[in-house]
């Protein structure tokens, strides 16, 4: 995508993806995240990964920003991440993330992981998690559902969930 606030070049070419993926390789980064609705970057890893790589990849479902999950937005669950699968040229990834806590914490939001569960279950991703963005979400998920994966933003400039941020 076009991102960044210290991206004045815009879009990350083919051949800077390439050179960023070699360094992440020789400096023994493990994990790649990625999400459908980060533009075509789940196309441009599936076309510039190495074949036999050695990265865990984690992406997120859509946002659904709804405040009911329904079972016709389980069945766009499970179509975007297959069409995820299909870009990422994988049949499996590492993780699966809610790419938004208050989906999950939605009414009927327990559809959503019941489908985490099963896509778990059938082999097509090893672990299961969300996004979070303040304690609160941290708290409440923790409490609803059994996950594996928690991500946060946590970075030099922001470490308010350290400080107790909500």
């Amino acid at each position: 995508m076009d991102y960044g606030i210290s991206n004045p070049a815009g879009q990350v070419s083919a051949g800077e993806i390439t050179n960023i993926l070699s360094v992440a390789d020789l400096n023994g980064i493990q994990f790649i995240d990625t999400a459908a609705l980060y533009g075509d970057s789940e196309a441009m890893l599936g076309k510039l990964l190495p074949a036999g790589h050695q990265f865990k990849l984690v992406t997120k479902t859509i946002q659904f920003k709804s405040d009911r999950i329904t079972s016709e937005d389980v069945a766009l669950l499970e179509l975007t991440f297959s069409s995820s699968l299909q870009k990422l040229r994988c049949s499996s990834v590492y993780g699966l993330l809610v790419h938004n806590a208050s989906d999950i914490l939605a009414i009927d939001g327990c559809r959503l992981f019941e489908c985490l569960t099963m896509l778990k279950q059938r082999g097509a991703v090893k672990k299961i998690g969300v996004s979070v963005y303040t304690a609160q979400q941290i708290e409440m998920v923790l409490e609803r559902y059994a996950i594996d994966l928690i991500q946060l933003p946590l970075n030099i400039l922001d470490q308010r969930l350290l400080q107790g941020g909500r």
